[in-house]
């Protein structure tokens, strides 16, 4: 089902992509994607529409019967190509590739085993990941957001064997929106994504309370499994109004009134809120970590385990103009080396003819 987050973002672009250069593409689902095109056409897959698809339970029916219906679908409708933006749902497709031997590719955009283990997920379903893992990646054109992405998840199936393996990095968004150019006075920080173990929020949480002589706000956009636990260690920043607990929200919403997206993941694969941002202007910092030093201008990066490092820097954003532009100039010249034609390659990596 549609959902806010990286997930839906890029798959919705790939098949607005495919509808654009003539393509009729089918999708299954328990709840309509929000694209309106008579090529793009919703198969649903059933389950009662006032029940929330949630749980273990639907999770279970999801993938006893998901699997069928696709099967159904591209034998009914004669598809001649498969992709997928996640694991679960490349595993899903198995039949498919094994009964009707079309083309099919997986597109990876972060290592879910990897975020699991950061997010405490048992161990008994650690294991029945890694199966379905190796089960997704057979036969498959892989393309993944980042080469250190890519060797991380191939290298734990040596005997999965894909067809091929490449990278398309994403690129950033053409929003129409421009953030505020800080020349003093308060800085507005935001945090977006989902609030998770694997973002690292507590890092940004120290980073506020180590900068209590400054006027500066910390702004989470998001929600999630960290949720509660975020709320109870910012509570006494909360109450002061230096950080403000804002939910998910649309775009527009966040970068008119942020100067500064602090982004402190453990792990990632090409963040669409770090895009998002350089494509509204914003200065950016993020954790040094593989994926990031593969995209990111190293005068960005901070470590991961000094969250004084993180309040220095901003310090310094603060009050030297100087630091400031170094930061600017990073961040700029992150989105110029990006830019691609995303939407024609995406495209001719699901048709095969790159």
């Amino acid at each position: 089902m549609p959902k806010p987050g990286g997930l839906c973002v890029r798959l919705f672009r790939a098949i607005i992509a495919l509808l654009d250069a003539g393509h009729v593409v089918h999708y299954s689902a328990v709840r309509p994607f929000p694209i309106d095109d008579p090529n793009c056409i919703y198969h649903r897959l059933w389950w009662p529409l006032r029940v929330e698809p949630s749980g273990a339970v639907f999770w279970v029916y999801l993938h006893l019967t998901m699997p069928l219906h696709l099967l159904y679908l591209a034998t009914r409708y004669r598809v001649t190509h498969a992709f997928a933006f996640s694991i679960n749902y490349g595993a899903m497709l198995a039949p498919v590739r094994v009964l009707r031997r079309i083309r099919y590719v997986l597109f990876l955009r972060a290592d879910t085993m990897r975020n699991n283990r950061i997010n405490g997920v048992h161990p008994a379903i650690l294991r029945a990941e890694h199966v379905v893992e190796a089960l997704a990646l057979v036969r498959a054109n892989v393309v993944a957001v980042s080469a250190s992405l890519l060797e991380d998840v191939t290298a734990r199936h040596r005997r999965a064997h894909p067809r091929a393996a490449d990278v398309l990095r994403n690129e950033p968004p053409n929003l129409g929106i421009s953030c505020p150019r800080y020349s003093g006075g308060r800085l507005e920080i935001a945090a977006v994504g989902v609030i998770e173990a694997r973002k690292n929020p507590q890092l940004l949480i120290n980073m506020v309370a180590g900068l209590a002589d400054l006027d500066v706000r910390l702004h989470y956009f998001g929600t999630g499994p960290y949720e509660a636990q975020l709320r109870a260690l910012a509570a006494p920043l909360v109450s002061d109004g230096r950080v403000l607990l804002h939910g998910w929200q649309p775009p527009e919403r966040i970068w008119p009134m942020i100067h500064l997206l602090a982004h402190s993941s453990l792990h990632e694969g090409v963040s669409n809120a770090i895009l998002e941002a350089m494509a509204c202007g914003a200065m950016v910092l993020a954790s040094d970590i593989p994926e990031h030093r593969e995209w990111i201008d190293g005068d960005l990066l901070l470590p991961l385990s000094h969250p004084e490092r993180w309040a220095d820097r901003v310090r310094r954003i603060v009050t030297e103009p100087d630091a400031r532009a170094r930061v600017v100039k990073g961040a700029d010249e992150t989105r110029r080396s990006l830019s691609s034609n995303w939407n024609k390659r995406i495209t001719d990596k699901i048709l095969g003819s790159e």
